[in-house]
């Protein structure tokens, strides 16, 4: 039938005589089609607790013909579809209800348009946690959470009430030990964002008039200063690729042309400085309002844009050619001010949203952006939230909120 794939066919070997006969009379044209894939779910396990910001799923699967495509589902919706091995995702469970069970499920494809399944059984959603990380002094405030890539630290930066206050960045373990102050500037120090071997956090700072962007060492307190442009520009909102080696790069916004751009710079760091590795160059050319960057955990950048008209998420590969996918669902005719921040294996971004008040959301990278989620609800006490940092094991979201009366990092886990 027109349409219709024909499934692939293998010839028999023809043979020996001797064989012939043993099993009768036989035709040397006989096929036959190759048996369904075998597929299993190796995470989660059955009857886990995951947590309710999402989890990894993984899957072994196999086929003579080779696997086309690996569909998972959680309950009967379909949550992912993976072509590529390894066959891994990240789910949210966002919109998962903690007090029902789900079902993970795997099916497999191959080339013949076969197909086999596995579930994973029962898995139990862990409530939603709230855990406040900062408790700044009287007329101070907290904001701007980044992960250590262990896992293990924040950084942030403090300041007074005012955005002329004197401001600063601290460090603080992800359980919530005392903070530690990292950088001793009398203006303002913002805007971390850590190395890939977490020795160094990138920062912005105006400490010689104009933002450019430093790098300090949190535990020596070591100051290197990596961009130096002039013109009265600023350099902003530095983000710090996941690559190591001399292939690290340091992202930014600069308004050196009078709009906001994306610059970026290639570093080696090593435990006594930040080498700069090649002279700064464009990361977006676009003729738009470009900022807030975020390196996702591959090679893509997020970005705050206006391209296509309203200020929107979109992603660029400031390595191919020019071109940009704009994420659906992170946009409605509004102004989304703060950096996105990506799952593990960059399926899902979390970024911010100001109508009445400020929110985060999380939406698909690849979808229809009809289902967004809310990571902290006002039905929960938070009437705003912002600066969101999703963690490493994409098992906790960082964000801030002035839930009691002054930002506050707070930890969704």
């Amino acid at each position: 039938m027109p349409g219709r794939r024909s499934a692939r066919r293998r010839l028999l070997p023809i043979l020996p005589l001797a064989a012939l006969l043993a099993g009768g009379c036989g035709d040397s044209n006989v096929t036959r089609v190759s048996g369904p894939p075998t597929v299993s779910l190796t995470a989660p396990a059955p009857g886990a607790s995951v947590s309710p910001v999402g989890f990894t799923v993984e899957v072994a699967a196999a086929d003579d013909d080779g696997v086309t495509r690996i569909d998972v589902y959680v309950d009967t919706t379909l949550v992912a579809s993976i072509a590529i091995p390894p066959y891994k995702t990240f789910v949210t469970t966002l919109g998962l209800d903690s007090t029902a069970v789900h079902t993970v499920r795997a099916v497999a494809f191959d080339g013949d348009g076969l197909s086999a399944a596995d579930t994973a059984g029962s898995i139990q959603v862990l409530p939603r946690r709230y855990r406040q990380l900062t408790n700044s002094p009287p007329g101070q405030r907290s904001f701007e959470p980044a992960w250590r890539p262990d896992g293990l630290q924040i950084a942030f930066a403090r300041q007074g009430t005012l955005d002329t206050s004197t401001k600063n960045v601290y460090v603080v373990s992800a359980s919530g030990v005392a903070p530690t102050q990292v950088t001793t500037s009398l203006l303002r120090d913002g805007n971390p964002a850590y190395s890939p071997d977490g020795g160094w956090i990138a920062f912005e700072s105006d400490r010689n008039t104009f933002y450019q962007v430093f790098a300090v060492n949190p535990s020596s307190g070591k100051t290197v200063q990596l961009t130096s442009a002039g013109g009265g520009a600023n350099q902003r909102r530095p983000t710090w690729s996941t690559t190591t080696g001399p292939d690290s790069w340091i992202a930014y916004e600069s308004d050196r042309s009078g709009r906001d751009d994306i610059f970026m710079v290639r570093v080696t760091p090593d435990p006594d400085t930040v080498l700069i590795a090649s002279p700064e160059t464009f990361a977006d050319t676009h003729d738009a309002q470009d900022f807030a960057p975020a390196w996702s955990h591959t090679s893509a950048l997020g970005i705050t844009s206006n391209r296509n008209g309203a200020f929107a998420v979109v992603t660029v590969d400031p390595f191919l050619a020019p071109g940009a996918f704009q994420i659906a669902g992170t946009n409605a005719g509004l102004f989304e001010e703060h950096a996105p921040s990506f799952s593990p294996l960059d399926t899902h971004v979390a970024f911010v949203e100001e109508i009445a008040a400020q929110k985060v959301w999380v939406v698909p990278v690849f979808g229809s952006g009809a289902v967004r989620d809310d990571v902290a609800p006002g039905d929960l006490g938070f009437s705003d939230s912002s600066d969101p940092a999703w963690s490493p094991d994409g098992a906790r979201v960082a964000f801030v909120s002035t839930r009691t009366g002054v930002a506050e990092v707070w930890i969704l886990e």
